[in-house]
């Protein structure tokens, strides 16, 4: 099995190629949306699964409703994902290539490509993915994974977590209970750090002697010592039904 780091000018240049793309986002990238309109009126079949659950008149449901006439009107097969909220940024190329970000397939973001096409499209679908290496799941299944590792890492060990939201999650809990034994980073998206529940947390880890850093980022994932996590979950509480 290949999982190699990526970009979007990879992604897109494979997409400009393609004769079929299942994609699955919570808010499509600009850039991403017009290439899969292009690959749509080029005569690709094009599906893309997206979140049809947004908050209500908020600036995401805006952004989203905007979007969906013009790929609609290109020949992208739309589906709006109300069962379960759409957090999966995922794309298969052909059968044969995917693609996993952790935001919304931005022109900046770094991603990761995989040969395990069959997994990737089968998490995009609803349908049982196995995987190795890759856990294509619900939110609260990544965030055990990811606390799992905190717990378990031997003292001294440096974790960097990186989010855009933050708050009494499984992975705050556990670096909360590792403060003190490991040399622990958090790393905070501003928007979210602004949020009540996310200030409460911050100030719990910052108190416990957690480094903690608010930045202009959306990226989601964690380093503990010479492992790795990309994740498209947050480190807050979500629905259970977020996948």
């Amino acid at each position: 099995m290949v999982i190699t780091l990526s970009t979007q000018q990879r992604l897109l240049a494979a997409i400009a190629s393609a004769r079929r793309i299942d994609a699955a986002v919570y808010l499509p990238a600009g850039g991403f949306a017009r290439a899969l309109a292009g690959a749509a009126r080029r005569g690709a079949a094009v599906t893309l699964h997206v979140a049809g659950t947004m908050p209500p008149g908020s600036s995401r449901e805006r952004a989203l409703d905007a979007m969906l006439p013009a790929l609609r009107a290109a020949g992208v097969h739309i589906v709006l994902e109300r069962d379960a909220i759409e957090h999966l940024k995922a794309v298969v190329i052909d059968g044969r290539e995917g693609y996993l970000a952790d935001r919304n397939f931005a022109r900046d973001e770094t991603l990761l490509r995989t040969d395990e096409a069959d997994a990737v499209g089968a998490a995009i679908d609803h349908r049982p993915a196995r995987s190795r290496d890759i856990l294509l799941g619900t939110k609260g299944e990544v965030q055990d994974a990811e606390a799992a590792l905190v717990r378990a890492a031997p003292a001294g060990t440096e974790v960097l977590a990186v989010s855009e939201f933050a708050n009494d999650s499984a992975v705050v809990r556990a670096m909360l209970a590792r403060a003190g034994q490991l040399r622990e980073t958090l790393i905070v998206g501003a928007t979210g750090a602004g949020l009540p529940a996310e200030a409460r947390a911050l100030a719990a880890l910052a108190a416990k002697g957690v480094r903690v850093e608010v930045a202009q980022i959306a990226e989601k994932g964690l380093c503990i010592g010479a492992e790795t996590i990309v994740t498209s979950a947050n480190d807050s509480v979500g629905q259970p039904s977020m996948r």
